[in-house]
């Protein structure tokens, strides 16, 4: 009987030992979590299966013009800081079809703030038993990557006309739409002097905008 008790304290120890160090692993990878939350360019959240907000993170609150405390517990589909923007369609795309949904160059803009473009993807979350247990998403501001990929584009098309017999006319108004056509580069009017023969002055020759 003595054997069986020491081996019972033994088993426990060892129960116990698991126990502990199953804990500091549990604790460990909640803070990484956490920590990525926080750290993560980009944006980050969670909804349960009725589309609540169980989680965001920073950048993603910055993206909504909202505070991650106003963010919490709010409905995807009633609240109406959310209701008219891009977590509302990734939500209900996943929790409508119960499978990922990804969309590149999504546009986006709240009242009052800048046009953005983003790359979102969600999936649903899903029980052991395959239950949905919600949706999880990440959301990308691809925004100036797009800008500068324009700009590339037309400083390209720009480059190529210049190498091709064209007349100055057809060459300034190209010059001229690709500066202004878009967001790449950000004008809205733009003008075109040019030099007069006598090279003293400048004489305005084109321009494309409100003036």
């Amino acid at each position: 009987e003595l054997t069986n008790v020491i081996e019972n304290v033994f088993i426990i120890s060892d129960i116990q030992r698991r126990n502990r160090q199953l804990a500091q692993e549990v604790q460990s990878t909640r803070d990484y979590l956490e920590l990525l939350m926080r750290t993560a360019p980009i944006g980050i959240f969670s909804t349960d299966p009725e589309g609540r907000l169980r989680q965001t993170n920073r950048v993603l609150s910055r993206l909504l013009g909202s505070e991650e405390q106003e963010l919490a517990g709010r409905s995807v589909f009633d609240a109406p800081l959310l209701r008219d923007t891009f977590l509302r369609t990734a939500v209900a795309r996943v929790l409508t079809g119960q499978t990922s949904w990804k969309i590149r160059n999504f546009h986006f803009a709240k009242a009052g703030e800048r046009h953005r473009v983003l790359n979102v993807h969600s999936v649903p979350l899903q029980k052991a038993s395959g239950e949905l247990d919600g949706v999880v998403g990440v959301v990308e501001d691809v925004t100036e990557t797009q800008k500068r990929d324009e700009q590339l584009q037309m400083l390209s098309t720009i480059g190529l006309a210049l190498q091709s017999v064209i007349d100055l006319d057809d060459l300034l108004h190209l010059i001229l739409t690709a500066i202004t056509a878009g967001p790449a580069f950000g004008f809205t009017r733009a003008l075109i002097f040019l030099m007069d023969r006598t090279r003293q002055h400048l004489v305005g020759k084109m321009v494309v905008g409100s003036t």
